[in-house]
């Protein structure tokens, strides 16, 4: 598996039987949808996958997965000005040192710097953390953390970083350690260089394999996150897993399954989690359920410390609202569920070209499904990255593009 290949690619296409079943009415939320930026290659950038990140301003930062420069990626910035929107490239990858293919969403801590993650080239490069810091002069430096070595480390990174109170990092890797990847820490030393923690490595047995997602922390200070292989549950055998790390008073951390998938509940959650405030776990599998289209999935912790897991939605049956959802969900102000599937909605992009889907919650424990927008192509191939909101309510994500005749956008949905 090459995981540098565009988000489509990663993951297994949904069988072309579920486009081919009967299409029933869909319902569409009334929103507006704009695009703000498309990409064009070469030097700007192409393929973002990931979703973007804003600053206090409501300036969009993000990654290209290709071009820039040497054609090894970007950090790029949106600025909005004069009533458009333009694009500043602030890193192109030199495929050297520092790194190759940013496949990642970008963090910032409070200084205004921001980290993230290169993917590497699988048999040629493993991957790193970088972070990206913001000079007085508004100039940014790259500057390499930690480079993976492939050997117990993990190596290939495709997720992004969270970072604790205590300046740590936190991320995944689904190669390298025993060959199944690795959940891993990085803590700052003091003298300017990052010394890495590996906090579990999966065996691809019952644990899971191929974190594929980023982390997610709860009030707690515990971890959750998603292998999307393993967990050997029949009759599917290994697909997929949610965990949790818990912190010990001894510095180590408590690995632990919450839920194993068995395919007729979903298959293969490629995406992060969230956390309500109450500590339930939201997120989707990118294919299975009983439609066999994907799910969105609740867990809940019951009093004697075990997980329950309920359905939110089953995508499948009707391709016009979406089929494989791959990104994390989103809440928004009124409770609801905001999320991206990468295939259905329109059917003329061989399997779509993917929708912008809302759950909203009818009061008695069901979720309604809305299309807030369906993409036909150009320039919106594919929405590969997790929505954000900024404080007004609009939200903003990106599509990674066909990288023949689109190369990706960054759009904004008014709900």
């Amino acid at each position: 598996m090459n995981l540098l290949l565009p988000l489509k690619t990663l993951r297994n296409r949904l069988s072309h039987a579920a486009i081919l079943l009967f299409l029933v009415p869909c319902t569409l939320a009334a929103t507006n949808f704009q695009n703000l930026y498309s990409f064009t290659g070469g030097n700007a950038g192409q393929g973002p996958l990931a979703g973007l990140v804003a600053d206090g301003s409501g300036n969009l930062f993000g990654t290209t997965v290709g071009g820039g420069t040497h054609a090894c990626g970007t950090i790029f910035e949106l600025s909005h000005t004069n009533g458009a929107w333009s694009e500043k490239v602030l890193y192109s990858f030199t495929c050297g040192n520092d790194g190759r293919y940013p496949s990642a969403s970008l963090i910032f801590d409070e200084a205004g710097n921001l980290y993230g993650t290169t993917a590497g080239l699988y048999t040629v490069s493993n991957g790193n953390v970088f972070e990206l810091v913001h000079q007085k002069n508004d100039r940014w430096t790259l500057k390499v953390l930690y480079s993976f070595s492939g050997k117990g480390d993990g190596t290939n990174p495709v997720a992004g970083l969270v970072l604790d109170q205590g300046g740590n990092l936190y991320g995944t890797a689904p190669r390298g350690a025993e060959g199944f990847g690795a959940v891993f820490e990085l803590q700052p030393n003091g003298h300017g260089s990052w010394k890495e923690k590996v906090l579990h490595r999966f065996a691809n047995g019952r644990d899971g394999a191929f974190p594929m997602a980023a982390l997610t922390f709860d009030s707690a200070g515990n971890i959750y996150g998603t292998a999307e292989y393993g967990g050997g549950v029949p009759p599917c055998g290994g697909c997929g897993a949610v965990f949790q790390l818990t912190p010990q008073q001894n510095g180590n951390w408590k690995y632990q399954v919450i839920h194993r998938f068995r395919g007729t509940d979903g298959s293969f959650p490629f995406a992060s989690m969230i956390v309500d405030a109450q500590g339930n776990l939201y997120g989707t599998t990118h294919s299975g359920g009983p439609k066999g289209g994907g799910t969105v999935f609740e867990l809940m912790k019951n009093q004697n410390g075990h997980w329950g897991r309920r359905s939110l939605h089953n995508f499948g049956l009707n391709p016009l609202t979406g089929l494989g959802p791959q990104t994390a969900l989103f809440f928004d102000t009124s409770g609801n569920l905001w999320g991206t599937t990468l295939e259905g909605g329109n059917l003329g992009c061989n399997y779509g070209c993917g929708v912008v889907f809302e759950l909203t919650p009818d009061g008695q424990g069901q979720w309604n499904e809305s299309v807030a927008h369906t993409f036909v192509g150009n320039p919106g191939y594919y929405p590969a990255g997790t929505l954000i909101s900024d404080t007004t309510g609009h939200l903003y994500g990106t599509t990674e593009g066909d990288g023949k005749l689109t190369f990706g956008s960054v759009y904004e949905i008014t709900p």
